[in-house]
């Protein structure tokens, strides 16, 4: 057996937002309670912090707030993409839960988000994110894969995969990158 000493550990901050679209609120109190100022923040807080990065995953929510941003604001959010420090991840119109839905209802709100994401950003997502879907399955990551993208992250595994990352047989980090290709 191999071992590997390191010397420095590297972490790596992940600022992202995340709200299951229904699941207490309705999606117009999400918007109005925390989304729609979330979004302003972050183009506001981008624009002055140079060296912070964001991710965003639900197209629903950003293009509820793109009718109501004012034209610097949007201008502010395009150019921010443009510049990798907004990175559009999945792009689906919802992150979608993979345990029950059919693989229909998965590729047409990724479609749907994926058409808004190029028609107002002119951006194509290559990495998708995959962190609350009520367990993983193989239909999302092979409709990834047929859609061209590089990679996901997921945050959700079975309880074995666990398991064994507890008993030190794997060492596993809470986030995985599974290679799609």
């Amino acid at each position: 057996m191999t071992q590997v000493h390191i010397d420095k550990i590297y972490h790596t901050i992940i600022s992202q937002f995340f709200k299951i679209i229904g699941w207490l609120q309705t999606f117009t109190k999400y918007f109005d309670s925390s989304t729609k100022k979330i979004l302003d923040l972050i183009v506001k807080k981008l624009e002055e912090f140079k060296e912070i990065k964001f991710i965003w995953s639900e197209i629903s929510f950003l293009d509820l707030w793109w009718q109501q941003a004012t034209e610097d604001q949007q201008n502010s959010f395009k150019k921010l993409v443009n510049e990798g420090r907004i990175e559009i991840m999945t792009g689906g119109w919802v992150m979608t839960d993979e345990a029950n839905v059919h693989y229909h209802a998965m590729l047409d709100q990724l479609i749907e988000g994926h058409q808004w994401v190029k028609r107002n950003l002119n951006f194509t997502p290559r990495v998708g994110w995959s962190i609350d879907p009520f367990g993983q399955g193989s239909t999302v990551p092979h409709l990834l894969a047929a859609s061209g993208f590089d990679g996901a992250i997921i945050q959700r595994i079975h309880y074995n995969w666990k398991e064994v990352g507890t008993n030190k047989i794997l060492k596993f980090l809470f986030l995985i990158l599974i290679l799609l290709k």
